[in-house]
């Protein structure tokens, strides 16, 4: 089910790297199956071999559990933790995010499809296409994927058309009229020489938030109408040279991302506003009000990719990444989300578009396994908001013609060079080291106006145009020492750093880069011949010149309240992860995973407000995003059925300790702790073409909510999320 919340257990799958391993077809399970990762850039290599902390996701996982973009992903992944603000992702792993998501700033840690970096939080949230695999990589990237990976990096990994011809179908029918259908065919042209791959979806689906407005339109929301596609050329001209040229499409134009008005104050309280603004306190957590058409959003996202590799003599390896991308939004929302109609964006448009180029020289040289890069992304980013703001107009000047507009140009130059090599120093024993150098340029030109009746008022507006650079060095060490052929430890030291920029809505100089250093050991193993798989890790960060956001003075911005992104805190963050997965008997898996945080602000001085501007202390606060404990449970149990095929019976639960949304860890702005329940039965096939299958998702019904915005005094909202939801599903594949 499309949008499910970040938390929502799909059980059914299979999490190759951590979690469930499931049996597509009719075979005994006796013990847990090898996974490959590319995390490392040098081609794949084992998980359990490779000294990083990665959770990864197969293909199979992703189909049967029906994970189908990165909001659900943080249910199956410690530390990683998926919030968002309207359509814009927030991603946060181990703490480490941000939620700004305009022109101008960048997030804290990275997405890429295909090696290609997707510079802009819209476009993350697209739908999952003919997926081989994800890899979730926690903590800083520094060396390797250089800026923004300073929390860590989610891969995407595309299914690469082959040499025999293969294919699926699938149709998924639900709850609220959901109906997805989805296709993909692929194979050869030419044989051994030139092969083609295409991969469809669609998906609709009614709103599961009903609007009672006697003015909505229309009066279900967050409704889904995605459409998306990916075309595939391979050419092989020789066994030395691999081309892959790509292109992809994704539309959605529906209104989801809703959120709810919890009416209430930081403290909790109900808002005192007087008749007839108080808002209407509705307790129901899938119901709104809100006038005419409060929510809708056009997302347009596509590109163009193109992969060399080429084998060189002596065993060295070639990669050559040239990508082409572009971002189209549409869309408006009320604001404050209530139905007294306080603040709106009657306009917001978001145009981007990116060019990125990147080399790769992999090789060995005796006991010392080495790799050099190169790479360079040029991004323009054009945003515009226009808005209404009714009840402050009428607050002012008696009248509510009362409006702002926002306009704001970003460019962006970054370019990188980078190198990292792994040293045999005896068989179990290996050492390595990385540095990557990077420089960034940016720009900025805004414009920001206050109108009275469509005319710009003389205050609380501003310009700004201006450019700066930066320079980061980003090393790593690391070690790591085969314990025995099942036992891998490992311990690192590594440097990650997010690019520094300007605030689309204030008129100051750039803010700096941010940066941390992450200190990590960690075991991977298995044991009783491959029935059980344990990996844990533990890790510190030192987190410094932190970009956080907070309200400047009324008295420097003219009498406009404004908030801007600065660097103004200092934060450690520590942490235990650990995976467990086994096949106690055939066929029969369990699953425990558990992570523990502490994140929180070691200096950090703000305020609540622009008036009056009072200092307080944040210190010691928890970080955004950051609940203290995660647990998830999952099994899976596969047994034959005759002669016909095997059936599948899946459970899982998952609990969540509270988080905050905001650096003042208000109970307003906070999700408490809450747990979720899941099932699924699968059917399939003898020859394992087809699977039928029944799924539950939130089967408790559970209220919960995944991101929050403070607009005191008219209230608190909050992103809401899907309630329990059955489905169907049947595919066949060849």
């Amino acid at each position: 089910m499309n949008a499910r919340s970040k938390l929502s257990v799909l059980v059914g799958m299979s999490m190759t790297g951590g979690a469930l391993l499931t049996t597509a077809a009719a075979q005994a399970q006796e013990t847990l199956e090898p996974v490959t990762v590319t995390a490392t850039k040098r081609g794949e290599t084992l998980l359990q071999e490779t000294p990083l902390s990665i959770t990864a996701f197969s293909a199979a996982a992703l189909e049967n559990a029906h994970i189908e973009g990165i909001r659900d992903l943080g249910a199956f992944t410690p530390g990683l933790t998926v919030g968002n603000n309207a359509s814009w992702a927030q991603l946060y792993i181990r703490g480490v995010g941000s939620n700004n998501v305009f022109p101008g700033s960048d997030p804290s840690t990275t997405v890429h499809v295909d090696g290609v970096y997707m510079a802009r939080p819209m476009m993350v949230f697209a739908e999952f296409v003919d997926l081989e695999r994800v890899e979730v990589l926690r903590g800083p990237q520094g060396t390797l994927y250089g800026r923004n990976s300073a929390g860590g990096t989610i891969n995407l990994v595309t299914r690469l058309p082959a040499d025999e011809v293969r294919g699926s179908l699938s149709a998924e029918f639900g709850d609220y009229g959901r109906q997805r259908f989805a296709g993909s065919l692929s194979g050869p042209l030419v044989a051994g020489r030139l092969m083609a791959g295409i991969a469809a979806m669609t998906s609709e689906r009614d709103g599961y938030v009903d609007n009672i407005h006697p003015a909505a339109s229309p009066d279900e929301v967050n409704d889904e109408d995605i459409e998306a596609v990916r075309a595939q050329l391979r050419f092989r001209p020789t066994e030395a040279i691999d081309i892959v040229l790509s292109a992809d499409y994704y539309h959605s134009d529906d209104h989801r991302d809703v959120q709810k008005a919890v009416v209430t104050d930081v403290a909790g309280n109900l808002v005192m506003l007087p008749p007839p603004f108080m808002p209407a306190v509705i307790a129901d957590p899938w119901t709104v009000s809100m006038p005419g058409d409060a929510s809708n959003s056009d997302i347009e996202n596509q590109g163009v990719a193109g992969k060399v590799v080429i084998d060189l003599p002596g065993g060295q390896k070639l990669t050559s990444i040239t990508a082409y991308r572009e971002l189209d939004f549409l869309g408006a929302n009320d604001s404050d989300w209530t139905e007294i109609v306080a603040m709106s964006v009657d306009d917001a448009t978001e145009r981007q578009h990116q060019f990125s180029q990147e080399l790769q020289l992999v090789g060995s040289t005796g006991r010392l396994d080495w790799l050099f890069g190169l790479y360079y992304l040029t991004e323009k980013d054009a945003l515009r908001l226009n808005g209404s703001l009714p009840l402050i107009g009428l607050m002012m000047f008696g009248s509510p013609a009362l409006g702002s507009s926002n306009e704001v140009t970003s460019e962006t130059d970054a370019w990188a060079g980078f190198a990292q090599g792994t040293f045999a120093a005896t068989e179990r024993l290996s050492v390595t080291a990385g540095l990557r150098y990077s420089h960034e340029e940016k720009s900025i030109d805004a414009m920001s106006a206050l109108l009275f009746g469509g005319v710009p008022l003389p205050f609380g507006g501003f310009t700004q145009q201006g450019s700066a650079d930066w320079d980061a060095w980003t090393p790593k060490f690391g070690l790591d020492y085969r314990l025995s052929d099942d036992s891998l430890l490992y311990l690192s030291v590594t440097r990650g750093f997010k690019s520094g920029g300007f605030n689309f809505s204030a008129q100051q100089p750039a803010f700096d880069p941010e940066f941390l250093w992450a200190y990590e050991v960690g075991i991977k193993s298995e044991w009783a011949d491959r029935r059980l798989r344990l990996n844990a890790s533990a890790f510190r960060y030192d987190y410094s010149d932190m970009q956080v956001q907070g309200f400047v003075d009324v008295s420097q911005t003219g009498g406009a309240p404004r908030v801007e992104l600065r660097n103004a805190a200092e934060a450690t963050v520590q942490g235990l992860e650990l995976e467990l997965t086994a096949v106690p008997v055939r066929n029969f898996e369990l699953y425990a995973g558990i992570a523990w945080l502490d994140a929180s602000y070691d200096e950090f001085m703000t305020a609540r407000s622009a008036t009056p501007n009072v200092p307080l202390d944040a210190a010691g606060n928890r970080l955004n995003y950051s609940p203290e404990w995660k647990l998830n449970l999952a099994a899976r149990y596969e047994f034959p059925v005759g002669d016909y095929g095997t059936l599948a019976l899946s459970a899982g639960y998952n609990w969540q300790d509270e988080v905050f949304f905001s650096q003042f860890n208000d109970p307003a702005m906070s999700q408490g702790s809450f747990g979720l329940v899941n099932a699924r039965v699968a059917f399939t096939s003898r020859d394992g073409h087809w699977q039928v299958a029944v799924f539950g998702t939130n089967l408790g019904d559970e209220a919960y909510y995944t991101a929050g915005a403070d607009w005191s005094p008219l209230g608190v909202i909050k992103h809401i999320n899907p309630p329990r939801m059955i489905g169907g599903r049947i595919s066949y594949t060849f």
